[in-house]
């Protein structure tokens, strides 16, 4: 969408030009939004069901119009209407640069005319020509100005923004007017000085200025009208909106590229006065385009201004625009879409069993030659209000004609996925085998989308894992390129949760994709699913129920799941980064752990079976961060370190030191925190909203494995070092501080708290002699801060 700025009115101007270029150089006013297309599935494409002259009005909301109007840039209908006066005297591409192009001082000689433009430059100056050139020399000085009104209040679109004085320019046009040879010249001079009295906020004058000079002729159509939509600006600011109105209508019939101007203008009408007004609405030519618009902008019942448009004309195009805004408006709310599931509820438009009549009445309308739209919109309002069966018999008994076959055909699709309502496998299997088998069906996304994501939500809450495999993709997707269907058992939609995996960390989340897995034979559908699955799902499941018993400290179930794997190599390397059992005084998320860690896990490589040379030392730091630690290596670690603690009284501090340090640093706070939780240290932060609050409901099951082995390390042998890295170790683990605002530094305090605070008191009355103590004091501004005051 483009979006610029834009002043809206207080009295409504309309632009008027000749000297610039009608189309090109005015950006639209607001294009199609193409978000609001991943919002629901459109089924029926209601771009293909109407002529490009009236896709601008379709169903888009939150924005005027949709898309562009096509017309504003196909044909240059003033540079046409120059070209026929001329004779052809001059070529198009030289009226298009004398028109638009070129400078008042190239006209007047005052800049270099290039070799290839020097024919053209003679021509101009011809003396038959000169009053041609006189009328360029005035557009051009007037093609920027605009309207007088306050820059907040008054209108402008795309012209640069100059409130010169335009009595000047308005005196040299009334001045030249009275030498315009012909009724094309007058038509043109009359125009500017229209436009200039409008934007002068002399509405009166422009007002007799158009009666005075303005004369609709072939030869001069287009700035005709152009002219009629400045006056009717001017009535506008009168209040005198039944003419500006009927001006506008006016307009909007006759000139292509002014249509989307018109309509902006019909917008910020007083229709009251219309309503009123029983003369405007007996002697209005457009009748079928007011009661369009009086729908449109909301001021009428849109059924009933459809019904008004069929009395007077029941093949109008407008009433086809009409009726497919309501059809996408119906399933915009019929197949919503948003990031929950298939389904959405929101403030909906009411649509009753009157709907129905009335849509009843206009079918019934002999003169109506067409009734494919208005058979749609039926079948969808008997969708909305539950009429499955009704709907089917209105599309296979009524809707019988070519053109409406596809749509026919999607929505009788929709139906019968519509009527799943439950995991029914079979029934879905059933609905599955005809998108499988019909072009029509599979080749377009939203269609295709909507079937997946709506079996999707049905399993959301039963088999959250099947779910999310069910699943596509579905956005702003070109409804005229076809959906690539060989693609549909490669890829599910792209899920955060599904890629990090934490969130499905569950038992009975695992354990109910497990038990769809074990069902003895599949579906068509299920196994198109399966395969979406890039890994074997048996693999996948035991990589997950592993890695959750691994987060409840249930090592040998973890362990059993893990040497289930047959192909590790897809969820793990080779090696387990021996570092995680060591600890560090404090850790930057940025920076190698191993070069900042106690190293304390060197003495013990041999005894658990670690190579400390995983990753060569040239390797980039995300390497060693992102590294996929083999889980069944890592739990026999853990295993093997326990049995030693209980073995080997006398080394028992050490081992539980390193326990602690494998959890913590695993935890949703640690370094290695992709070995529980499947991302790396980039999104810790969205870990810790979660799990890094320390109290026992929030806090993440590591946290507490580690406090609890840092706790064991304190209460069994060990020297003072060993004892003093437990103790920092657990207060790093109970961490624990608050900052208080103080009014009269204008500084935060810090403070420590609970056990945090304990611990340090602990660490100091006792330990304040290790060697270890003394290097925490250095790096720790903690440590210090406590010291300092306590």
């Amino acid at each position: 969408m483009i979006l610029r700025r834009f002043v809206i009115i207080n009295a409504l101007v309309i632009l008027g030009f000749t000297s610039l270029e009608a189309n090109s150089k005015l950006p639209t006013f607001c294009g199609w939004d193409p978000s609001w297309d991943n919002v629901y599935y459109p089924i029926i494409d209601q771009f293909s069901l109407v002529d490009e002259d009236n896709k601008s009005f379709l169903n888009c909301p939150d924005i005027v119009f949709c898309d562009y109007f096509p017309n504003s840039n196909a044909t240059n209908y003033n540079i046409d209407e120059w070209y026929n006066y001329f004779k052809g005297s001059f070529s198009k591409e030289e009226l298009r640069l004398l028109v638009y192009k070129k400078s008042i001082q190239w006209l007047q000689g005052e800049e270099d005319v290039d070799e290839n433009e020097r024919l053209m430059y003679t021509n101009i100056n011809k003396k038959k020509y000169t009053f041609f050139k006189r009328y360029l020399l005035l557009a051009k000085g007037t093609e920027r100005l605009a309207s007088d009104k306050t820059y907040d209040s008054g209108w402008y679109q795309g012209e640069t923004l100059s409130f010169e004085d335009k009595s000047p320019w308005l005196e040299k046009a009334v001045a030249l007017i009275k030498d315009a040879p012909d009724q094309f010249f007058k038509n043109r001079v009359g125009f500017q000085i229209v436009k200039l009295a409008h934007y002068k906020q002399d509405n009166d004058l422009a007002i007799s200025a158009f009666k005075r000079y303005l004369e609709l002729n072939n030869s001069s159509r287009y700035i005709y009208y152009r002219a009629l939509e400045q006056v009717s600006g001017a009535y506008f600011n009168l209040n005198q909106h039944s003419i500006a109105a009927q001006n506008y209508l006016e307009v909007f019939k006759n000139l292509p590229d002014r249509r989307e101007r018109c309509a902006l203008s019909l917008r910020f009408i007083d229709w009251s006065q219309l309503d009123e007004n029983s003369s405007f609405y007996k002697d209005l030519k457009h009748k079928d385009i007011f009661h369009f618009f009086k729908a449109y902008y909301g001021r009428g019942d849109v059924l009933k201004e459809m019904n008004k448009i069929a009395e007077i004309d029941a093949n109008s195009p407008y009433l086809k625009v009409l009726t497919v805004r309501l059809i996408d408006d119906i399933q915009s709310q019929l197949f919503e879409h948003n990031d929950n599931g298939y389904y959405f509820e929101g403030i909906k438009n009411t649509y009753t069993n009157e709907s129905e009549i009335t849509i009843d009445e206009i079918l019934a309308n002999k003169t109506l030659k067409d009734k494919s739209t208005l058979t749609l919109l039926k079948a969808l309002l008997q969708i909305k209000n539950g009429k499955y069966s009704e709907a089917k018999a209105t599309l296979n008994r009524q809707l019988q004609w070519h053109a409406s076959k596809i749509h026919k055909k999607r929505l009788l699709f929709a139906i019968d996925f519509m009527d799943i309502k439950t995991p029914n496998r079979q029934q879905i299997n059933k609905v599955f085998k005809q998108l499988d088998e019909d072009k029509d069906l599979n080749t377009y996304k939203p269609l295709v989308a909507a079937f997946f994501n709506h079996i999707s939500a049905l399993y959301s809450k039963d088999n959250p894992l099947l779910s999310a495999f069910i699943a596509i993709d579905y956005d702003s997707y070109p409804l005229d390129q076809p959906f690539d269907w060989s693609t549909i058992n490669n890829n599910y939609a792209y899920n955060y949760e599904l890629e990090t995996k934490y969130s499905f960390l569950k038992i009975d989340v695992i354990n109910s994709l497990d038990e769809f897995v074990k069902l003895k034979s599949f579906t068509h559908f299920e196994q198109t699913i399966l395969d979406r699955v890039k890994v074997d799902v048996n693999d996948f499941i035991h990589d997950l129920r592993g890695t959750y018993f691994l987060r409840e400290k249930e090592l040998h179930k973890a362990l059993k799941e893990f040497e289930a794997i047959k192909n590790t190599s897809e969820f793990w390397s080779d090696d387990v980064r021996p570092e995680l059992f060591s600890g560090s005084i404090k850790e930057w998320m940025n920076v190698d752990f191993n070069s900042i860690s106690d190293q304390f896990h060197i003495k013990y490589l041999e005894e658990l079976k670690l190579d400390n040379n995983y990753a060569s030392n040239d390797e980039p730091m995300g390497v060693r961060e992102n590294y996929r630690d083999n889980k069944t290596t890592l739990t026999k670690a853990l295993i093997k370190l326990e049995t030693l603690a209980k073995l080997e009284k006398e080394n028992a501090a050490e081992y539980y030191y390193m326990l602690g340090n494998a959890w913590y640093n695993m935890s949703a706070v640690g370094w290695f925190v992709n070995n529980l939780y499947y991302v790396g240290n980039d999104n810790r932060n969205e870990l810790l909203s979660e799990y890094g609050s320390n109290t026992i409901e929030t806090t993440d099951n590591a946290l507490i494995w580690a406090e609890e082995y840092f706790k064991k390390g304190l209460e069994s042998k060990g020297d003072k070092e060993i004892k003093a890295k437990l103790t920092f170790m657990l207060a790093k683990t109970e961490s624990c501080f608050d900052l208080t605002w103080n009014n009269q530094t204008n500084e935060y305090d810090f403070y420590l708290c609970e056990n945090h605070q304990s611990h340090f008191k602990d660490l100091q009355d006792n330990y304040s002699e290790t060697k270890y103590y003394k290097e925490v004091l250095k790096q720790c501004s903690w440590l210090r801060w406590y010291n300092d005051n306590y």
